[in-house]
């Protein structure tokens, strides 16, 4: 995988095609859009003797029906390269939960961009969530967050006053929580304790200061768009909707799943089978 933080404005690209004139037209269209072909290779020994070398982003891998070691090829690329994406002009499709697949006719950047993010998705670890904080809290502790949050109470940390800086610094003490962990329990704290502010506190304490000269035009926003009927909503903490769509992406995805049906529908028409031997 490449030591360089991926970028999916230039990524580095390997090519293994016995055909010359395939690699040549690959090599040439990704160029064009900006990509970066660090080689193209003929043969899996070359490709594995350059890989380690290049550091390509993604490894393109042609698809060859009468050889048994393609996909052996592809095994070993996925150790150098963070994504290996197979490509063949037949109609055929190895396993596509564990790589992806282009049709040599559609190889393109916007398409290994879109299989380098997906495989960027599915190695992710998603964020850990408050619940999990707390969880891990009780595991390591033996105590409940309820439960460490009385024993702060009885110790006076609880009182007006008291910075959350001494309340993390009494978990670490007692109870060996890093600063993460600490931080949910203030968090628990606060929300158990604090009385929860109003819309127009919020808005209060978000145009104090220097931001104050703007709470006219607020206001005068806001007594405009209320101005509108009843068909309109004027809420400060409400979060906005997604945006639909725009008419790329419409465009985009109509496009995707057109060349997906194509593709099934070659496959099914087409089925590749060993040689018999002679009987």
């Amino acid at each position: 995988m490449s030591d360089t933080e991926l970028n999916p404005a230039a990524l580095r690209v390997l090519i293994v095609d016995r055909h010359e004139v395939s690699r040549a037209a690959i090599r040439a269209l990704l160029r064009t859009e900006g990509l970066e072909v660090v080689a193209d290779v003929a043969t899996a020994d070359e490709a594995l003797a350059l890989a380690d070398q290049a550091k390509p982003d993604i490894a393109i891998v042609d698809v060859d029906p009468a050889a048994v070691h393609t996909l052996a090829t592809a095994g070993a690329l996925t150790r150098l390269a963070a994504r290996v994406v197979l490509t063949s002009s037949c109609a055929l499709q190895p396993d596509p939960t564990e790589y992806t697949f282009i049709p040599k006719s559609e190889i393109c950047a916007r398409l290994l961009r879109q299989a380098l993010a997906a495989q960027q998705t599915e190695t992710k670890e998603p964020p850990m969530s408050m619940q999990a904080y707390l969880d891990t809290i009780t595991t390591k502790t033996g105590k409940t967050p309820d439960e460490i949050i009385q024993l702060a109470r009885a110790e006076g940390l609880l009182e007006s006053g008291v910075k959350p800086q001494a309340i993390i610094t009494w978990l670490g003490d007692q109870f060996g929580l890093g600063r993460g962990h600490a931080m949910a329990i203030v968090s628990v704290i606060r929300r158990q304790t604090e009385p929860r502010a109003s819309t127009d506190e919020k808005l209060d304490r978000h145009f104090a200061g220097r931001k104050a000269a703007w709470r006219p035009v607020y206001d005068n926003l806001v007594s405009t768009v209320a101005s509108f009927g009843p068909d309109t909503d004027v809420d400060p903490g409400k979060e906005l909707p997604e945006p639909p769509p725009s008419r790329q992406e419409v465009r985009d995805r109509a496009r995707d799943d057109q060349s997906a049906r194509r593709w099934q529908q070659a496959q099914r028409r087409t089925r590749w089978r060993p040689p018999r031997g002679r009987r």
